[in-house]
């Protein structure tokens, strides 16, 4: 039976067990996570390795075993409560249930603060009882929901000063999840019933499945601009040019809907065609007139002659 130091205590083991002290060392030393132990009663750092070393910006191990996790974060964190009381309550759960995991702001040695996450596993060895903590920067993921969270305000922004109908729906169940102001306005609905229907039910029975296969062309770039109807509260059929896309919210996609009202278009268009109508049976009428001018002409001619 050989002694071995492993995390930073020397302990009898056996060979079996001395060969997977050696194993667990290098996966302790070299893992890409920051792994530190910490020991009762003062809970300080007995050891930690190469990320752990590298993330809190100090030199040597021997530096990081004089510290604490209170050493090594700000006065208080985000919810206001004490670090090194808080802390404490972690290391008192994760003793007594075995384990625990919270997210924590850090601060790096003589630095600035940053997000992690913190896995305490409890660890019972040669009878004595001592915590492993697994620590994980997360900045760039917080950045990213930052990012993610502006981008959004800034869709929604948009979402709801836009001046045209715009309907969310889910791409499976064709079920509508969100409406803007012009989408209530347009069909006559409140938001609650628009929520309550699916794509299928915004148009006359008539138009809905060319209007759904044109909406599937369009989200495959197959397609452009499409002309439909809308069937309204009041069972009015408005003309609408739709234009469908995918829009990614909260990490899912759905199909986006802007539906613009062309009423005024199409009324435009009816007058235009019954001027051009109108206009084209006075050109005719005078092309017969003069026509038959002609033949009263001739035959007139005809009888003086």
């Amino acid at each position: 039976m050989k002694k071995s130091k492993v995390r930073g205590r020397e302990t009898k083991l056996t060979k079996a067990e001395e060969e997977l002290a050696e194993r667990y060392g290098v996966l302790f030393t070299f893992s890409k996570d920051a792994i530190i132990t910490l020991e009762p009663p003062s809970w300080k750092f007995t050891s930690g390795n190469f990320a752990a070393i590298k993330m809190f910006n100090i030199k040597y191990e021997k530096n990081l075993t004089s510290l604490g996790l209170s050493n090594l974060s700000p006065k208080k964190q985000p919810d206001g409560q004490l670090s090194s009381i808080k802390i404490k309550k972690m290391i008192e759960k994760a003793v007594k249930e075995g384990g625990v995991f919270f997210e924590w702001t850090h601060k790096r040695y003589k630095g600035k603060n940053f997000p992690a996450t913190i896995l305490f596993s409890r660890v019972k060895e040669g009878g004595k009882t001592y915590l492993q903590a697994t620590i994980r920067d997360i900045s760039e993921q917080k950045n990213e929901q930052e990012d993610l969270k502006k981008s959004e305000e800034k869709y929604r922004g948009l979402f709801e000063n836009a001046t045209d109908a715009i309907f969310i729906a889910d791409p499976k169940t064709k079920k509508l999840i969100d409406c803007n102001k012009d989408a209530e306005k347009l069909t006559g609905y409140p938001k609650n019933i628009i929520l309550s229907m699916k794509a299928d039910d915004l148009h006359p029975k008539d138009k809905v499945k060319e209007t759904m296969e044109a909406f599937k062309k369009q989200v495959q770039g197959k397609s452009t601009l499409y002309v439909t109807e809308v069937l309204t509260k009041d069972k009015k059929r408005i003309p609408v040019s739709i234009n469908a896309s995918t829009v990614h919210l909260n990490d899912k996609e759905y199909i986006q809907g802007i539906f613009r009202d062309i009423s005024e278009q199409k009324n435009s268009q009816k007058k235009m065609e019954i001027f051009n109508e109108a206009a084209i049976g006075r050109e005719l009428k005078m092309i017969e007139l003069k026509k038959r001018i002609k033949e009263l002409e001739n035959k007139l001619k005809g009888k003086k002659s």
